[in-house]
């Protein structure tokens, strides 16, 4: 649901027992980043960030609130697939330990 005031995302599923905590509020900012088209820098969460309830802070748009609305109004009732947090946590493994892609690179050349 969207209106003037809040957007209403259902991430699809609870958090699983045992999961990495952060890992929906993780997505929901990828999600947010996609479907607005904006880079990681732009999108933040409110600090609270165990409650179900988010704050998302927008910066850099190039689109007025009206078209804003629109745009997600658009977006309403599509599924995209859990992708952003496997996403994130694979670069962050891979800036940690950077021999894999190195061997890689050695073995293509």
């Amino acid at each position: 649901e969207v209106n003037e005031q809040v957007i209403f995302v259902s991430l699809g599923e609870e958090p699983k027992k045992g999961s990495k905590k952060g890992r929906a509020n993780t997505e929901l900012q990828g999600f947010i980043q996609f479907i607005l088209g904006l880079d990681e820098g732009q999108v933040k969460l409110d600090a609270n960030l165990g409650k179900k309830g988010k704050t998302v802070f927008l910066s850099g748009l190039k689109t007025d609130k009206r078209s804003l609305i629109w745009l997600l109004q658009s977006k309403v009732g599509q599924r995209h697939s859990p992708r952003f947090a496997s996403e994130k946590e694979a670069a962050a493994r891979r800036a940690e330990n950077p021999q894999p892609a190195k061997r890689r690179k050695d073995e293509e050349s």
